[in-house]
């Protein structure tokens, strides 16, 4: 393991290297499960958080940007809907920016769901407006409130050239909030062995499926 301000853990569940683990503090990683409220951020985080809330027994918390559909949902016990609202016309959020200052007026109500629990896991797909100005921000609100805060962020494919410049950018504040991250980079997972043999919806499944894993080695030390 290479000696830096940020320890790096390279799983290998593929034959590259695509996941990785910062431990901010420079600590063995390890996330005590109980009392864990995991966090969507955006339309990829919402999806993955749905599916990993049950499977890993926790409530859930979507955020996402009001005209993004989370009204479309369906109601399901233990899990919480904020809506990021915006001043403009057409109520869509524009800029990372305007993601950012949407998320900063969602503090006070971030603080109460949260209350009463000690972990967040923050899920968020970087690249986009919503997740990429949202989440550092919200990281930062459950951080200030003395809480334990993993994020699992998952990077744009290769030739999304402009949502990896803006993913890497939100990268760099989200560790500023974070004390580990779980970073996915579809860049190099997508030239795994049998990605060709996927559909992009399984390829996407299966993405979750080693989240899942991921936090569960965590939290048992078995990360290797």
């Amino acid at each position: 393991m290479r000696s830096s301000s940020i320890t790096e853990l390279v799983y290998d569940i593929f034959d590259i290297p695509c996941w990785s683990v910062y431990d901010i503090k420079g600590q063995s990683l390890g996330i005590d499960m109980t009392r864990t409220v995991i966090v969507g951020v955006g339309g990829a985080g919402c999806t993955i958080a749905e599916q990993l809330g049950p499977s890993l027994g926790h409530d859930v918390l979507l955020v996402n940007g009001a005209e993004n559909g989370l009204e479309r949902l369906e109601e399901k016990a233990g899990q919480h809907r904020l809506y990021l609202e915006t001043s403009a016309e057409n109520g869509r959020l524009t800029t990372v920016a305007g993601a950012e200052s949407a998320a900063v007026e969602l503090a006070d109500q971030l603080r109460k769901i949260l209350a009463g629990n000690r972990n967040v896991i923050l899920v968020v797909g970087l690249g986009g407006i919503t997740g990429s100005g949202a989440a550092p921000e919200l990281a930062g609100v459950a951080k200030a409130a003395g809480m334990h805060v993993t994020a699992v962020a998952t990077l744009p494919f290769s030739f999304e050239d402009k949502r990896r410049t803006v993913a890497e950018g939100a990268l760099f504040k989200l560790k500023k909030h974070s004390d580990e991250v779980v970073l996915v980079d579809h860049s190099t997972n997508s030239r795994a062995k049998n990605v060709a043999q996927e559909s992009l919806n399984e390829y996407f499944d299966r993405v979750t499926r080693e989240i899942k894993e991921k936090l569960l080695k965590a939290n048992t030390g078995g990360a290797s």
